[in-house]
């Protein structure tokens, strides 16, 4: 041991030097195959180098020293050079062998044939490179050789160069060192090659061996996995089979036995709900991609479902699919890894979940809120809806105004629930909306599709019911608002006797009664018109953060008027647009109103006032920038509602007009051009109007030009206050 471990330790040493390490190598057998060239190459640089020494100085033959020097030991120091500077391994064995096998020849003739090692080199060639080799090479060399061989034995080398060989004879002491030297050394250094590859085979066969209890480890533990895992875990093979290798859950999940070797595809969808068309796609994208670069398979993995519903016993479960390409050495597609999980328990776990924290949000929304205000808007709402779904029912195909009250009614809903920060309806009043805009402004008649309209009408209802029941169950709060237990007109009228009745010859007392149970009457039936003006100061708060600006200051003179019950619905319904209005088209934002010298606060103005015996008239004003006219006339002239030049009063009118607006791009907050549209709608209905009347003559130098609004409210929606 004492004899072996230095050799072993020289052996490390040179191998390390030459870079002859496994990590370098992609496998064992090319590890194996370099090791042993690179043995080769320095066993011959050794014994030639020998063989110079003995020839030159011992023997004295200096055509024999010269073939080592300048044949033997040029091709083993190329071929170390080779290892170590290129890593040509094979190349270096072969330069070597091939060296060797014309320095002996050389040998051979210099020394007349008898003395030469040919025999023993013959072997040892011949038995090494059959070994690093494979057959090919060692036939070629064993071939060079026997040809070496033959030529010398023909040439009759030693009559032909006659004195150049050894001047002594085969008895003599010279001769005997020189053959002992020759064969010992050849056998050493063929013991030395053969016992390096020996052990390099051995330790090769035993790492194998050591790999292959750990590959069979690994594979039990994936059998123990593939046994037990809650998953359907397979490979698809490269023709579209399933690989005998699968786990036992993948049966369960399928509903099928015997899967191993049967069609991949097929197995998969039978009892999904997957159309033919989208079958063969899959199909199709397997084979596109099995057997092909991964560059296939990436371009079209999006074709592969990601997750599948099955019918199974009449039951539908929904199974999640995961597809990963398993690669070759090429970087090409072997086979498919695919995992399919059923998630039917884990979805339905987290919609509860995505339910209860919306019911949360819901509850927050509707605490924020005065609920007799919802209430409101969940009546006139659910209004609007049975009025737009009657639409819908009685026409077949969309008129342009059956469209545009459709628009108008989702508008308002639209608007009064951004109001109160009804978030959630908000968003599916928006989708809606989206639909009738689109059907309106682009004539896509393929979307007066009545089914799926009626449909998201419905979806809207159930999202107001929800409100509700959230309000009722989980709040405490009443369905309904107060409500009077007499019909409302009956009412009134009773409230008109008593506000006729003579009081003269009344006591005090049945004076104060009368006056209580009128007023007790008069203030359930009548909203104070400023009342109704105050409610719209939360939403203006919301507008301006949502538009970051500041909250105006609000004026309201309106005390001496009250409103009936239609009265308020229709000042609430006109009112919501007109502040939307002021806000994103004529306040200015912070910076802009600096810059002129205003107060960062903008300011509304609203005043009721009595214009005639049966008319109330409502002046509504902002100190925004005013009307842009210029973009007003651009915009009519581009949609053919008015010409250049049309006068002033015709063009900023305009605004009333359906589907017009300046904004470039739609919001949440305007943008439709529907606004104004729905006020005057609204307005007219009752048989009012609003007036649009200019401020000033002409617009300033950017196109400006102030004004306001005059809305006039008919006698049978207000009174005066007594």
């Amino acid at each position: 041991m004492s004899f072996v471990s230095p050799l072993i330790e020289l052996r490390n040493r040179l191998f390390s030097y030459f870079k002859i390490e496994e990590k370098n190598f992609p496998d064992k057998k090319a590890y194996v195959q370099a090791s042993i060239n690179l043995s080769f190459v320095l066993v011959y640089a050794s014994c030639w180098f020998m063989y110079v020494i003995l020839y030159f100085f011992l023997l004295k033959n200096t055509l024999a020293g010269a073939m080592c020097l300048f044949a033997g030991l040029p091709s083993a120091l190329l071929g170390a050079w080779l290892v170590k500077a290129k890593q040509r391994y094979y190349m270096a064995g072969v330069l070597a062998n091939l060296g060797g096998c014309i320095t002996l020849c050389g040998i051979t003739i210099a020394t007349g044939g008898i003395y030469s090692p040919i025999p023993a080199w013959l072997f040892f060639l011949t038995m090494t490179t059959f070994l690093c080799n494979g057959a090919r090479m060692g036939a070629l060399m064993v071939g060079l050789n026997v040809l070496g061989v033959a030529v010398i034995g023909a040439l009759h080398i030693k009559e032909v160069i006659g004195g150049s060989g050894f001047d002594f004879g085969l008895n003599t002491t010279e001769y005997k060192i020189f053959a002992i030297w020759v064969f010992g050394s050849s056998l050493a250094a063929l013991g030395v090659v053969t016992s390096v590859y020996d052990y390099l085979v051995r330790r090769a066969f035993l790492e194998v061996s050591r790999a292959k209890e750990k590959v069979e480890a690994k594979n039990r533990d994936i059998r123990a996995i593939l046994k037990n895992i809650s998953a359907g875990i397979f490979t698809i093979t490269p023709e579209q089979t399933i690989h005998e290798d699968h786990s036992d859950h993948l049966r369960e999940i399928l509903g099928q036995r015997d899967l191993a070797g049967k069609d991949a595809v097929s197995t998969m969808f039978q009892k999904t709900t997957a159309s033919m068309n989208e079958v063969d796609q899959i199909r199709s994208t397997l084979q596109a991609s099995l057997g092909e670069d991964v560059m296939n398979y990436d371009l079209n993995k999006h074709c592969l479902p990601s997750e599948a519903v099955i019918v199974h016993n009449d039951e539908e479960r929904i199974v999640e699919i995961n597809w990963d390409p398993i690669l070759d050495r090429k970087d090409q597609v072997e086979k498919i890894l695919v995992s399919m999980k059923d998630v039917t328990e884990q979805r339905q776990l987290r919609r509860q979940a995505e339910r209860q924290q919306e019911n949360l949000a819901i509850m927050q929304e509707l605490v924020d809120i005065e609920h007799e205000q919802f209430l409101r808007l969940y009546q006139a709402a659910s209004r609007f809806i049975e009025h737009n779904k009657h639409l819908i029912a009685c026409n077949e195909q969309p008129g342009t105004e059956i469209i545009k009250m459709l628009f108008i009614n989702m508008h308002t809903i639209k608007g009064d629930a951004r109001t109160l920060r009804l978030t959630r309806i908000v968003e599916r009043a928006h989708e809606t909306e989206n639909r009738y805009a689109l059907l309106q402004r682009e004539g896509r008649r393929e979307l007066w599709n009545r089914a799926d309209m009626q449909e998201e009408l419905d979806e809207l209802q159930a999202y107001f019911d929800l409100y509700s029941k959230i309000a009722t169950e989980k709040l405490g709060r009443s369905e309904q608002a107060p409500v009077i237990k007499f019909g409302h007109e009956e009412l009134l009228e009773k409230l008109k006797l008593l506000e006729g009745i003579e009081q003269t010859g009344m006591s005090l007392t049945a004076r104060a009664t009368l006056n209580q149970v009128r007023q007790f009457l008069r203030d359930r039936l009548y909203d104070r018109c400023d009342d109704v003006f105050s409610e719209f100061q939360d939403h203006l708060a919301r507008l301006a953060r949502d538009l970051s600006k500041e909250t105006p200051v609000t004026q309201i003179q309106a005390h001496d008027y009250l409103l009936n019950e239609q009265g308020s619905q229709l000042l609430r319904k006109v009112f919501i647009h007109l502040i939307r209005n002021a806000m994103d088209h004529g306040i200015e934002s912070v910076t802009e109103r600096q810059a002129k010298g205003k107060d960062p606060h903008g300011q509304i103005l609203l005043r009721a006032e009595e214009a005639g015996s049966s008319t109330m008239r409502i002046y509504f004003n902002d100190d925004g920038r005013g009307l842009n006219v210029n973009s007003i006339r651009a915009k009519g002239v581009a949609k053919g509602l008015c010409r250049e030049n049309d006068s002033l009063e015709k063009i900023v009118n305009l605004i009333f007009e359906s589907d017009f607006s300046t904004t470039t791009a739609v919001t949440e907050i305007s943008g439709r051009g529907m606004g104004m549209d729905a006020v005057r709608k609204y307005l007219s209905e009752e048989g009012g109007r609003i007036d649009l009347i200019l401020d000033a003559k002409v617009p300033d130098a950017q196109g400006f030009i102030p004004f306001h609004f005059e809305l006039y409210i008919p006698q049978h929606l207000w009174e005066k206050a007594a």
